[in-house]
């Protein structure tokens, strides 16, 4: 009949003053980290085809990547001729740069 008091959330806490990009990265799998590594390496905006090349990923991979953290808000896509003009959510940018 013991019941264990507390079940541990599978949602991750965010620390006190950790920054926004690092509770994100924490929960994303690896080719999620490395889009959004190459992203913040070119600055917050990049073309989606710039990021399937530093990335070594597959066309529809990244495609399906970028969707998937679209719908999460943790980045923005804009079409740009032939491909997507990505750019990095502000709210994940924003506090990393106001950081003094």
């Amino acid at each position: 009949d013991e019941k264990p008091k507390k079940k541990p959330s599978s949602v991750p806490m965010v620390e006190k003053g950790e920054p926004a990009l690092g509770a994100v990265l924490r929960v994303l799998n690896k080719d999620e980290k490395k889009v959004i590594e190459t992203l913040v390496a070119g600055g917050g905006k990049m073309l989606q085809k710039d990021i399937r090349w530093k990335t070594g990923l597959s066309r529809v991979k990244t495609h399906r990547i970028l969707h998937r953290l679209a719908k999460r808000g943790i980045v923005s896509a804009e079409k740009y001729y032939n491909t997507n003009k990505i750019t990095l959510a502000d709210w994940l940018t924003r506090e990393n740069t106001s950081a003094r």
